[in-house]
Order: structure tokens, then C-alpha cells, then sequence
């Protein structure tokens, strides 16, 4: 008997959204692998030899499912150099970016709050979700501006933010972790010299590896952009991203130092520039200010007739990051220099625009943290068990992440302990030593510690 043959139904819809999110220039693709041969980094990540030509090919055919179950996707760095080559003009950079934004919203639930980032007409109702709460907080305490120095917590109550940190959170990992499954489930590696419909060319896999191999491959390539170094075409993008990317754990580590300061009953504001949360904080906030201002200024220089200048979907994410940032230094001086109704309404902004970030993490292109090193973690394994080994290895990124935080803290404290030491005493503690602060449903219970702190017994 003849074996059955494979029916292509094209997805016309998937075609023209990916048209819509910038990769118009699909169809020109004429299948000569010029992008396959002149990108540093497909073998290197995806060892086959068909990226990123088989993805070109999907996608001008509409092969929905092919084109979004394959990881290769999120090994693109987006460098340009295969564009910058095509004599054709099809901009394969461009398409997987679009590609990229149509997986995101294939895992995400609920999927219209994905499609919302796609589209400026929901910008609007981005930003006025969590501007509503914040101001309805506002006006259920009835909260007025006070009169004085400038003190965010008389005006907001850090418990009210901090909840609504937790429940933002909450729902943003919820979010993730499901869509992490999905991914998990529906990712599909090429095979060696398998041939599974158009495009899937004879494919090099290496050896399954150990998955702690996989983890320190894996995690050493984000740490150091190793790959996305060998680009050759946007050289100023790559320095932008990682600059940016190294200010991220930064911000994290003063949020969680700030939640920390808020349950032993540390005054955040009250804290010298040479606290080890304002250190954090500043220089993190600094690293992501000059690194997506490199970003900006990269897309600005590009020519729309060529490449690089990216869509709506990739502007969001940038401006979203400069206005947090921005909001967050403006904040900060505003208040040190006692502009009491300006420091007010600028705290409430940065509030909005940091809830808007991370509250629709999953949704955005800045989902693409976890989906690439799920992806490039899969590739790198090598095996079809590589998707469902994912999870640990982003567990295990996160630990990473983690234990670096806690030896930077500790670097920051023994400066803080230093600087504690001196005759100026910039970071003098409470006599009567801290309190650890327990918001309960029903009460508020206050538990003497006192000087426990070796900052606080200098």
C-alpha cells in the first residue's frame, strides 16, 4: 500500500497576523539560505542546518503549528546580520520577532491580554487598569497630599502597596507557570535527518547531555551573551541588552530589600544614598537607564526601508522599561529636593507603570525571559526529552539568580558596615533596634528584636 500523504492546509489568518507584527516581508523569501549560512549563531544554538530558512519557508506557507511549536524561534538574538545579507529583502529577523509575539500569545490565558499588546489602541487600557486601582485605593482612604517632607508612606501605606505587590505577583506567576507547561508540552525538536513536511532539512543534533551540563551551557550563554556577541551587524544592540538585562536582578534584589525593610520596621526613606537597597536600587536603575537608551537609540538610527526598526510590539517593551526607570530616579530626586505635589503624583505614575510591567509580564515581549531560556535549554539538551527538562532548568536559573543576589547583598552590607563605622555615621540604626512588624487579617503585631543587627550594634 502507498503511504498516506501529508495534507498542507495553510492557516491564512496566521499569515496575516504575522504580516500585521512586521514580517510582511515573508513572501519575498525565495528559499536561497543565505540567512541559514551568514547566521553566527543557528548551528551554534539550533545544530541543524536549515535555521532560519525552514521558518521562512512555514511561515510563507502558513504552517501555523510548525512554525510556533519550534524552538529555533527563541534562539534568534534578532542581530539583523541575516537580513542585512538577504538579497532578497525578506528581513528573517523581522518574521521570527513576529513569530515570537504569536507564540507568546498561543501559550498565554487568557489570550486577549496578550493580542492587547499587539495593538496601541489598548495602550490606554494597559496603563488605566492598574491606574484605577491605585487611585480608587486613593480615594476609598480618602488620601490627601501632606503637607511637609516628602514621606510616601503618609501619603500611600507601604502595606497597601506591598499587598498589591503580592497579589501582582501571584497572578504573574500563575500566568507563567502555565504557560511554561503549555511550552513544555507543545515543543517540538528537529530529529537527526528526520524530514517532516517543508523545510525540515537533515538535522545535526549532538548527543543528549547531562542536565547540569545543559544548566551551566545554558545560563553561562545568557550571563555572558557569548553567542549574541559574534553578531556582526547591530554590535550596539548586543551591549544594550546586556547592560539592560544585568540591571533587572539589581531592582529585584532593592524590591525584595524594600519588602524586607517594610516587615522589621525599617524606614525606607529615612536610609543614606550608601544603604545597601539605595545601592542596589541606583545602580540597577542606572545600568537599565543606559541600556535601553542604547536600545532606543540603536531603532532610532535604523532605516524602515531596511531593518532594525522594530514594531509597536518590540517599541512597547522599550519605552515601558525607560518610563519605569525614569519614573523611578524622577521619584527619587523629586523628593530630595522637597517638591512635595510633583514627588506625590510622581510616585503614583511609577507605581502605575511598574504594576503595568510586571502584572502583564506573561503577555508582553518581555515573556520572552523565560520562553528563550526554556528554548535555548532544550536545544542544547539534545534530545527529545529536552522541553520537559525545562522547568528544572529554569528552577535552576532562578536559584542562580538567587544565591548571586545574596552575595551581592552581602558585598553591600559589608560596605554598609564599613561605611556604618566611620565618624559620619551615614547608616545609624535605631537604638531601640528593629521590629519585625507582622499585617495580619485582623491585627498588627509588633515583635521586639533590638539591636540585633551588626549594622545596628557598631
Amino acid at each position: 500500500m502507498a503511504e498516506p500523504v501529508e495534507v498542507l492546509k495553510p492557516d491564512t489568518k496566521f499569515i496575516a497576523d504575522v504580516i500585521k507584527l512586521g514580517g510582511q516581508s515573508a513572501k519575498k523569501c525565495f528559499q536561497c539560505g543565505t540567512c541559514t549560512v551568514t547566521c553566527n549563531v543557528s548551528y551554534a544554538q539550533t545544530h541543524d542546518e536549515s535555521f532560519a530558512r525552514r521558518l521562512m519557508l512555514w511561515t510563507a506557507w502558513g504552517l501555523k503549528d510548525k512554525a510556533l511549536t519550534d524552538p529555533a524561534i527563541w534562539a534568534c538574538y534578532q542581530c539583523q546580520d541575516c537580513s542585512a545579507n538577504c538579497p532578497r529583502g525578506a528581513k528573517p529577523g523581522d518574521v521570527i520577532g513576529a513569530l515570537r509575539a504569536l507564540a507568546i500569545e498561543r501559550y498565554a490565558r487568557p489570550r486577549f491580554l496578550a493580542r492587547w499588546f499587539r495593538d496601541p489602541v489598548y495602550l490606554p487600557l494597559i496603563l488605566a487598569i492598574p491606574a484605577v486601582i491605585i487611585l480608587g485605593l486613593l480615594l476609598a482612604f480618602n488620601v490627601q497630599v501632606p503637607s511637609g517632607p516628602v514621606v510616601y508612606k503618609h501619603f500611600i501605606s507601604e502595606i497597601y502597596v506591598e499587598i498589591a505587590g503580592v497579589i501582582v505577583a501571584g497572578l504573574a506567576i500563575l500566568a507563567t507557570a502555565y504557560g511554561m507547561l503549555r511550552f513544555t508540552l507543545e515543543t517540538r525538536l528537529p530529529q537527526p535527518g528526520a524530514v517532516d513536511g517543508p523545510g525540515a532539512l537533515a538535522a545535526d543534533l549532538p548527543a543528549e547531555r547531562e542536565l547540569p551540563a545543559t544548566m551551566v551551557s545554558t545560563l553561562s550563554d545568557v550571563a555572558t551573551h557569548a553567542d549574541f556577541r559574534a553578531c556582526q551587524t547591530e554590535t550596539t544592540r548586543t551591549w544594550g541588552h546586556l547592560i539592560t538585562m544585568y540591571g533587572f536582578p539589581l531592582l529585584l534584589i532593592a524590591t525584595a530589600l524594600s519588602f524586607l525593610y517594610g516587615l522589621v520596621g525599617i524606614d525606607q526613606q529615612s536610609r543614606s544614598l550608601l544603604d545597601p537597597m539605595k545601592i542596589a536600587g541606583n545602580l540597577g536603575g542606572l545600568l537599565a537607564f543606559v541600556g535601553v537608551c542604547l536600545l532606543i537609540y540603536k531603532r532610532f538610527q535604523a532605516k524602515p526601508a531596511k531593518w532594525g526598526v522594530g514594531t509597536y510590539y518590540d517599541w512597547l517593551l522599550l519605552w515601558l522599561i525607560f518610563a519605569n526607570v525614569f519614573l523611578g530616579f524622577a521619584t527619587q530626586f523629586t523628593r530630595l529636593a522637597g517638591g512635595v505635589n510633583l514627588a506625590y503624583w510622581l510616585y503614583v505614575a511609577h507605581l502605575t507603570v511598574v504594576f503595568a510591567t510586571f502584572v502583564y509580564l506573561p503577555y508582553g515581549k518581555l515573556a520572552h525571559l523565560y520562553y528563550r531560556l526554556a528554548a535555548l535549554a532544550a536545544l542544547r539538551q539534545g534530545s527529545k526529552t529536552g522541553p520537559a527538562s525545562v522547568f528544572i532548568v529554569v528552577i535552576a536559573g532562578v536559584a542562580a539568580v538567587l544565591a548571586a543576589a545574596a552575595v551581592l547583598v552581602a558585598v553591600l552590607a559589608a560596605v554598609a558596615w564599613v561605611a556604618q563605622a566611620l565618624p559620619m555615621g551615614l547608616l545609624a540604626l535605631p537604638e531601640s533596634g528593629i521590629s519585625l512588624n507582622l499585617y495580619l487579617p485582623v491585627a498588627s503585631v509588633s515583635i521586639p528584636f533590638g539591636c540585633w543587627s551588626p549594622l545596628a550594634s557598631v
